[in-house]
């Protein structure tokens, strides 16, 4: 689905992946990585096969756009340990993944400050006024809010749930106003959060659109229509 954020155009991809097809970049958000291995470290025991079934879908998501550049908006790994936990398949596709695109690595809260090697590690990066950072900033953290710039991030793996047809639907979902837009997080093993909860809503005014991931399409839904958890 083609969206105009901050004046400019943007692909939201049914896969979770943003595209700027005017930059050649593509965004992701929340991979989490080698979630299964730490969970399964302390005694919670999960398939230990979403790190390569998320590079799989991620590499093979990216294919299919004319992109250059891969952001990444943090969390790529579980935890600061996660990418020495890869085994050699994963490990594989990560390092194609690093030698096919240039890999801007934001740094996000799970990430421990781990950078791979071939990547270019940052708190936050603008490109054309817009930034993209991890975790969305409050109102209270600037000044002014809505006279800075765009930012598009990750972090809180939004998701919106609503009647259809009788029956009550939930999906990851991007979640965007005139302002800023959140990306669902991407990763296999990744829950969600109900875009009604304060944590998200209070980020947005009253009027934002939330656009669903289905099978092989996005759709987009108006606020009014969403149902709480």
């Amino acid at each position: 689905m083609n969206i105009t954020f901050a004046n400019q155009q943007f692909w939201l991809d049914a896969s979770g992946i943003l595209i700027w097809p005017a930059q050649k970049i593509a965004v992701a958000a929340d991979l989490h990585l080698e979630k299964a291995s730490y969970f399964a470290a302390r005694g919670q025991m999960l398939p230990p096969y979403d790190s390569i079934d998320t590079l799989q879908k991620l590499f093979a998501s990216i294919q299919q756009h004319d992109v250059e550049t891969l952001i990444l908006l943090g969390d790529s790994f579980h935890d600061g340990n996660g990418y020495h936990r890869l085994e050699i398949q994963s490990k594989t596709v990560f390092e194609n993944l690093c030698r096919s695109y240039k890999i801007i690595w934001v740094i996000g809260n799970h990430d421990d400050d781990f950078i791979p090697p071939d990547t270019q590690g940052v708190n936050e990066i603008t490109r054309q006024g817009i930034t993209f950072r991890h975790q969305a900033l409050a109102h209270s953290q600037a000044e002014n809010f809505y006279h800075r710039e765009p930012e598009i991030s990750g972090h809180f793996h939004p998701k919106a749930e609503l009647h259809l047809q009788g029956v009550r639907v939930s999906r990851p979902c991007f979640i965007a106003d005139n302002q800023r837009m959140i990306l669902p997080a991407f990763g296999t093993f990744t829950g969600g959060l109900n875009i009604n909860d304060p944590a998200i809503s209070n980020l947005f005014g009253s009027n934002f659109t939330a656009y669903l991931l289905g099978d092989s399409s996005v759709y987009s839904v108006p606020d009014y229509k969403f149902v709480s958890s």
